[in-house]
């Protein structure tokens, strides 16, 4: 049979003290905190992606993260340190911008 050849997302890498800083962060998700153990620069597709919702915000890192209940992949402004979430309005929860524009 054929091979089929998946796209791999390319995971472009950070310097070592944007990493270190990165995954130094105290996050956390709706009241759950999120332990960092990976992280990488988000690429222009996924950018563009989920540009509605992050507005200007030029560097981007996506931080996966492990929780009590598996992992989870959100964002924070690499410049900032500021962990970009959305805040759902109507719920008043807070979601990770992956899981809700991916999951669509």
């Amino acid at each position: 049979g054929e091979k089929k050849k998946f796209k791999r997302r390319s995971m472009a890498t950070l310097g070592s003290d944007t990493e270190s800083k990165i995954l130094g962060l105290s996050l956390d998700l709706d009241g759950v905190t999120l332990k960092p153990i990976r992280c990488y620069a988000l690429s222009e597709d996924r950018r563009e992606l989920y540009k509605e919702l992050t507005g200007e915000i030029e560097s981007i890192t996506a931080v996966v993260c492990e929780t009590d209940s598996g992992l989870v992949e959100t964002l924070v402004d690499t410049d900032s340190g500021e962990h970009i979430k959305f805040e759902d309005p109507i719920l008043y929860t807070e979601v990770a911008i992956p899981s809700l524009v991916e999951a669509q």
